[in-house]
C-alpha cells in the first residue's frame, strides 16, 4: 500500500476511534461564540452575532466551521427540527475537532516517512500523537488548538519537502500560516519568520537572484494577513485597528508563568504530556547536531524555536492558565512539530528508547485518565460561583481538577472503552502498514540514524 494510501487509512481509522469515544461538546464559551459567528456568517452575512455582537475571536475557525454547521443546519431544516441551529452546533462538535486531529495524525505519518521513518516507525509516531499527547482531550472540544496545531504540521510538512529538495510550493507553505494568523493575530511574527526563512535559503542555494521569489510570496501573504485583520476589525468594531483581545494584558511575572505551564501540578507540560517533554528534548539535540539530516534539523529547530518563543509570550499573559481546561492547552499548536524529535529514539538511539516507552506509557494513562472522570463537573462545583480562586487549581494540589472527578463504576467503564478502542485501532494499524513494506527497506532503515 502507497504512503498516501496508508496516511488516508490512519486518519480514517483515529476518525472512527475518536467518534467511538464520543463525548463531542461545544459547551466552552469560546466555543459558542464562534459557533455564533459561524451561524452569523451564514445565515446573515454579518460579523456581528445576534447573541453576543461582535466577538474577540478570530476569524478563521468560524469559516472553517460553516461546512459542518451548514451541513447540520441543512439536516436540521429538512428534518424539522425545532433548533436547526442545535443540530449544526452538535454536527460540527462531532466533526470538526475530530477530523482536524485524524488529518493531523495522517499529515503526520506521511512526513514522517518524508523525514527517512520506516513506515512501522511512522505509525507509531502517529499513534503516539494521537493517543499519548494533549491532543486527545481537546478533540473532543471545539477549542482552536487542534486547528491551530494542524495548520503548524502544515507547514511543517511542506518545510520539510522544501528541505529534502523535492517538490513543493510557496503556496502551501505559506497558505497555512495566514490561516494560522487569521484565527490568532499573536501568530502572525511565524509567517514574518518563514519569510524571512524560505529568503535566506533561496539565496544560500541559488544565490541573491532567486531570493525574490520567496520574498515577494511571503510579502503578499503577509498583506493578505494583515489587511484580513483590518477588514474583520472595521467590519465588527468600525476601525481597522480595534482588535478584539486589545483589553489583554501581559502581567504575569514570568517565573510564575513558567512555572504553570512546565511543572505545576495544574497545568505542568511534564505532568499532562511527558511524551512531549521528551520530544523537545530530542528536538533540542537534533537542532544543534550537524549530524543529523537537514529536513530534521530544520523541523526540529522550528518546533523548538516556536515552542520557546510561545511558552515565553504565554508564560507572561494575564490568563496563562488558559481558564478551565486540562494542562497547558496554548502549548497545544507545536506538539505534532516537536514529535518529530522521538524518530530518532526508534531508530537509532538505543539508550533512549526506554524513556520514550515510559513516557508513552504515561502519556497514555493520562490521556485514559482523563477521558474516565468528570473534572469539568469537579471544576463547575468547586469554581463555578466564583468564591474559590481559580488559580488555585493550577499550583495547589488539593484543588487540581485531575485529582478529582472519578465517578465509580461509571469512570470504570469508560477505562476499559478508551483501552479497547485505542488496542483496536493499534491492530488495525499495524496491520495496514504492515501490507505492502519491503523488508529491505525496513532493514536498511535499521542500520543507522537519520
Amino acid at each position: 500500500m502507497r504512503d498516501e494510501k496508508k496516511a488516508w487509512a490512519i486518519g480514517v481509522l483515529v476518525f472512527l476511534a475518536l467518534a467511538g469515544l464520543g463525548h463531542e461538546t461545544w459547551g466552552t464559551v469560546d466555543a459558542i461564540q464562534r459557533l455564533a459567528l459561524t451561524k452569523s456568517l451564514l445565515l446573515r452575512q454579518t460579523v456581528n452575532t445576534e447573541a453576543f455582537g461582535p466577538i474577540k475571536y478570530g476569524i478563521a475557525q468560524p469559516i472553517l466551521m460553516l461546512p459542518t454547521y451548514g451541513l447540520g443546519y441543512a439536516v436540521g431544516v429538512l428534518s424539522h427540527a425545532a433548533e436547526p441551529h442545535r443540530t449544526g452546533y452538535r454536527t460540527t462538535a462531532f466533526l470538526f475537532s475530530p477530523l482536524l486531529v485524524a488529518l493531523t495524525c495522517g499529515v503526520w505519518y506521511r512526513t514522517a516517512r518524508r523525514l527517512g521513518a520506516a513506515p512501522a516507525h511512522a505509525c507509531i509516531g502517529a499513534l503516539t500523537v494521537a493517543w499519548c499527547t494533549m491532543l486527545l482531550p481537546y478533540s473532543r472540544l471545539l477549542f482552536s488548538e487542534p486547528l491551530n496545531a494542524f495548520l503548524c504540521l502544515l507547514f511543517a510538512a511542506e518545510l520539510v519537502r522544501s528541505e529534502a529538495g523535492s517538490d513543493w510550493s510557496l503556496g502551501r507553505a505559506y497558505g497555512p500560516l495566514v490561516v494560522l494568523s487569521l484565527n490568532y493575530v499573536v501568530f502572525l511574527p511565524v509567517l514574518g519568520a518563514a519569510l524571512a526563512w524560505f529568503t535566506l535559503r533561496a539565496i544560500q542555494r541559488d544565490g541573491l537572484q532567486s531570493s525574490w521569489r520567496p520574498f515577494l510570496a511571503g510579502s503578499m501573504a503577509l498583506a493578505l494577513t494583515i489587511g484580513g485583520w483590518c477588514w474583520y476589525n472595521y467590519a465588527r468594531y468600525g476601525s481597522p485597528l480595534q482588535f478584539g483581545y486589545a483589553g489583554e494584558t501581559f502581567n504575569t511575572p514570568l517565573s510564575v508563568g513558567l512555572f504553570g505551564l512546565l511543572v505545576s501540578p495544574g497545568r505542568g507540560i511534564l505532568f499532562y504530556s511527558l511524551p512531549t517533554v521528551v520530544a523537545l528534548a530530542c528536538c533540542g539535540a537534533l537542532a544543534v547536531r550537524r549530524a543529523s539530516p537537514r529536513p530534521l534539523r530544520a523541523v526540529s529547530a522550528w518546533g523548538l524555536g516556536l515552542f520557546l518563543a510561545y511558552l515565553a509570550l504565554y508564560a507572561t499573559w494575564g490568563s496563562f492558565e488558559g481558564g478551565w481546561c486540562w494542562g497547558p492547552r496554548f502549548l497545544i499548536p507545536f506538539v505534532p512539530l516537536l514529535h518529530f524529535g522521538i524518530l530518532p529514539i526508534m531508530q537509532g538511539w538505543k539508550r533512549a528508547r526506554h524513556l520514550l516507552l515510559g513516557a508513552l506509557v504515561v502519556g497514555f494513562c493520562v490521556n485514559a485518565w482523563e477521558y474516565a472522570i468528570e473534572w469539568q463537573a469537579y471544576e463547575k462545583d468547586t469554581f463555578g460561583e466564583g468564591k474559590i480562586d481559580y488559580r488555585r487549581s493550577v499550583t495547589e494540589l488539593p484543588y487540581v481538577a485531575g485529582l478529582h472527578g472519578f465517578a465509580g463504576w461509571d469512570s470504570v467503564v469508560r477505562l476499559l472503552q478508551f483501552v479497547a478502542i485505542a488496542g483496536a485501532v493499534s491492530y488495525v494499524l499495524r496491520r495496514v502498514v504492515r501490507s505492502g513494506v519491503n523488508p529491505a527497506e525496513g532493514r536498511s532503515l535499521e542500520s543507522g540514524p537519520y
